[in-house]
């Protein structure tokens, strides 16, 4: 006999037995369950979700008052590049048509922030969070001179992923050798299998076609990443979209210079054109090869650059973005949380009741 899943049943604890008609009733159950387990009564719980298809309903919905987040943990739009008049993301639509409902929004730069308040006119409060964070140990730790480096390098930590575009930068660097021809490339990261390998394949003809078999080394996944970006020169970023980029952060603090596509979000942020890199256009393969030049034939331009790097990571120290988080819980603990309890006296709540009595 076959049997059709109808909804969801949860025994708790206390013996109560629930019956929930779909994923997000239960998921609200939890969340006021929650909301009640820390309610404090002057204070809102703060709840924040950067995946909205997991509780957007169920924030909306939630039986005490609460302090709710719609956090943007990539592109709003399915398309970062036309941000402001294409289809929405899928994982932030029912959010974002719903964001009035929420308390605020957050983005991890402030171009998305500006581009959602253009768009979409929220009444919520909209905040500035970087998704990073740059230890402070970091900078402690001695800066690398760019003569101590590996001499015309360029690192790239990611995935081995169609959207990431390695296979860009290796034809930036191809065309660029034509001018350095001792430029390398080393790059990190396990090779994502999707569409029959397409990411690894463009790599491999890109190689190929500029004879580059020499010059590109491809590792697996490393775990020493900041041991690395001190090695190399130049961190190089091609990406289709990005939410912020970690790795591309974590570069700058340790002094590397960037040369990247101009990609929302975050790599067209972290690195200020002209300061700590280069921003080219949107699949400049030509502009990035020239900045490459650029680079590795001016070494004052490249030391210059270096510092500026170690200098504008300072935006992403522990201080200033608890300092971000810290406007939103300011805003949050403004909230007014006045609550009357539903009524269980007399009512016949049994499950109410065989709690007392155990107690």
């Amino acid at each position: 006999m076959k049997y059709d899943k109808t909804g969801w049943r949860l025994l708790s604890s206390e013996g109560a037995i629930y019956n929930f008609a779909n994923i997000d009733e239960l998921t609200l159950h939890f969340l006021d369950l929650l909301n009640e387990e820390y309610w404090q009564g002057d204070k809102a719980n703060i709840f924040i979700m950067d995946r909205t298809h997991l509780a957007d309903w169920a924030l909306l919905n939630l039986e005490r008052p609460a302090y709710t987040v719609l956090h943007l943990h990539n592109s709003h739009a399915g398309n970062a590049q036309e941000p402001m008049h294409l289809v929405m993301n899928n994982f932030y639509e029912f959010g974002l048509m719903n964001s009035n409902g929420y308390d605020a929004i957050v983005s991890a730069t402030e171009k998305q922030t500006l581009d959602v308040s253009k768009r979409f006119n929220p009444q919520s409060k909209l905040f500035t969070i970087p998704v990073g964070v740059v230890p402070n140990e970091v900078f402690s730790e001695k800066r690398i001179d760019m003569k101590e480096r590996k001499v015309h390098s360029v690192l790239v930590t990611a995935r081995v992923a169609p959207e990431k575009r390695i296979d860009h930068i290796i034809r930036a660097i191809g065309i660029a050798r034509q001018t350095v021809p001792d430029i390398t490339l080393d790059f990190y990261g396990y090779v994502d299998h999707r569409n029959d390998d397409s990411a690894q394949k463009a790599i491999n003809a890109a190689i190929k076609e500029y004879h580059m078999e020499e010059a590109v080394h491809q590792f697996k996944y490393a775990n020493n990443v900041g041991e690395l970006q001190k090695e190399f020169q130049v961190y190089a970023l091609a990406s289709i979209t990005e939410g912020f980029n970690l790795s591309l952060m974590e570069a700058i603090s340790h002094g590397m210079v960037g040369v990247t596509y101009d990609v929302n979000y975050g790599p067209n942020e972290l690195i200020v054109d002209g300061e700590n890199g280069f921003v080219v256009p949107y699949e400049g393969i030509q502009e990035m090869a020239d900045r490459l030049v650029e680079l590795f034939t001016q070494e004052d331009k490249l030391q210059k650059m270096s510092t500026q790097s170690y200098e504008l990571s300072r935006r992403y120290s522990e201080e200033n973005v608890w300092k971000a988080w810290q406007a939103l819980i300011n805003d949050a603990n403004k909230k007014n949380i006045a609550y009357r309890s539903p009524i269980t006296e007399g009512i016949g709540d049994q499950r109410i009741y065989s709690t007392k009595k155990s107690k």
